[in-house]
């Protein structure tokens, strides 16, 4: 343990989040954990077994990260260091730490990070990731496993990929994994279940905001940072309390908890670590989404329009959303949606992954048949896009959006406010996404955020540039005269 505390404070710089630029140094919540799971008896590891819960931002990534670094670098039977998720898009978050571990400091000089793997050829170790969506059950031999967001492992490939690690562990003396997860919905998924058993089996510690559980004859661990189901999530000694990370500051919980766009049990969940059931107050409720719908409303041909672009590889939705102001002083949406699963709502089904080739010729295609003012795009897995993109229109109109960013948060407000008051219309393509998502709990969240985030993107996005139109009360958009064509275009398709 002293190897890594001490490394991390002499040659570990973290890359991103609130402490970018500055060294990695474990907090004492953090090093608690990380000496309470690395204890060993005899020279034996006492826990075998291990489960971190924690809110958003407490900086699971990094630690997940660390701990990964530590056993490729100071093992010496070539060990096999897996980081494991339940989509190469999720795999890749803890790996991206790791990396920037590696290259910001000496650790540069002795390990040999590549796209998908870390080799250390001092001990012949690895470290690699592992997701369900590409996963073949053969040979594993791990000497650690780090699984990161647990409460995402809802499929039956997860559930195998789970298993096969777990039944794995046993093949190598002192190898484990570890499990580091913000809460879920479901009380009955795998993380559901594990979490519910350790509840009630293992030695029980409490403290305010924290749980911790140990059964050292079959070595397994847990602390838990969170909230009970039924809390009260405006209170700010409880907020204190769950998230132990000094840099996570109340007046940013008290920022999103205010926000118009959070609901009670989204809150909970991801900001207190709170076990709650689905959120039934929708961001924007199904039904006053609908009544925005014109049926057989059109943006049309050559009319000026802002375009956003969201991305995701093998999971969740691509959408590319696009607005255009109206002569009535209204904004027209329109969208399309792009999936890899058929139980979410979309226009056009990819096989295994998203074919971002057809989402940049459908792009390519607004701009043959519309007037492009602006474009405004997810940066991280959209910055190839944004490059064949730039050929068409002037670099000072392409607009980079962070998913949580202070822009994306006033997109989102602007929007809301649209809806609320009647300034937004979507087309009936747009609205059938929403329909159709309340066929599913989880197209619920994949259908309705695709559309809707992406459509706030580009609602707002000459805000942005500060060359529209912008009043407190509807989306920002220059109120230029465009004509609407009427006519009757297919619905989006969803299949059984």
């Amino acid at each position: 343990m002293s190897r890594l505390r001490g490394s991390s404070r002499t040659s570990w710089c973290t890359r991103k989040g609130p402490a970018a630029g500055k060294p990695f140094v474990l907090e004492r919540w953090q090093l608690e954990f990380v000496e309470d799971f690395g204890r060993t008896i005899e020279g034996e590891r006492v826990f075998k077994r291990g489960l971190l819960g924690v809110a958003r931002g407490n900086g699971k990534s990094p630690i997940a990260a660390g701990l990964a670094i530590r056993e490729l670098v100071t093992r010496d039977d070539s060990p096999d260091v897996i980081l494991a998720a339940a989509s190469r898009d999720q795999a890749r978050i803890v790996f991206a730490y790791a990396s920037g571990f590696i290259e910001a400091g000496p650790l540069s000089e002795v390990l040999e990070v590549g796209r998908h793997e870390i080799r250390c050829p001092r001990n012949g170790g690895v470290l690699r990731t592992v997701s369900a969506d590409g996963f073949v059950a053969h040979g594993l031999n791990p000497s650690a496993v780090i699984i990161d967001e647990a409460h995402s492992w809802n499929t039956t490939k997860q559930h195998e990929l789970f298993a096969a690690l777990d039944t794995a562990i046993h093949k190598r003396p002192g190898a484990f994994w570890l499990i580091i997860t913000t809460a879920g919905h479901d009380k009955e998924s795998l993380l559901g279940r594990l979490h519910r058993q350790m509840l009630e089996t293992l030695e029980l510690e409490r403290r305010p905001g924290l749980v911790i559980g140990r059964d050292e004859f079959n070595g397994v661990l847990m602390h838990w940072f969170g909230a009970d189901e039924e809390c009260d999530v405006d209170d700010e000694h409880l907020w204190r309390a769950v998230n132990p990370a000094r840099f996570v500051r109340i007046e940013d919980l008290r920022r999103q908890r205010r926000s118009p766009s959070m609901g009670r049990s989204t809150f909970a969940r991801l900001h207190l670590n709170a076990w709650v059931a689905p959120d039934r107050e929708r961001w924007l409720q199904t039904e006053r989404w609908q009544e925005l719908a014109e049926p057989g409303l059109e943006i049309a041909p050559d009319a000026l329009i802002c375009i956003g672009m969201d991305g995701s590889r093998t999971y969740d939705c691509t959408a590319i959303a696009w607005a255009s102001p109206a002569d009535d002083g209204r904004v027209d949406v329109d969208c399309r949606v792009f999936a890899v699963r058929e139980d979410v709502p979309h226009h056009e089904l990819h096989r295994g992954k998203i074919d971002f080739d057809r989402v940049e010729e459908f792009v390519l295609e607004l701009f043959g048949r519309y007037a492009v003012r602006e474009v405004a795009f997810d940066p991280r897995y959209l910055e190839r896009s944004a490059e064949l993109i730039d050929v068409r229109i002037s670099e000072s109109s392409i607009i980079r959006v962070e998913p949580f960013s202070k822009h994306m948060r006033e997109a989102l407000g602007s929007l809301e406010r649209g809806v609320i008051d009647g300034t937004v219309r979507a087309t009936t393509s747009t609205s059938s996404a929403s329909r159709d998502s309340t066929r599913s709990s989880r197209g619920t969240s994949s259908g309705q955020a695709s559309t809707a985030g992406i459509t706030a993107r580009s609602v707002a996005c000459t805000s942005s540039t500060g060359r529209g139109r912008s009043t407190p009360s509807s989306p920002s958009l220059s109120p230029t005269g465009v004509c609407r064509q009427r006519r009757r275009r297919p619905c989006m398709s969803r299949a059984a």
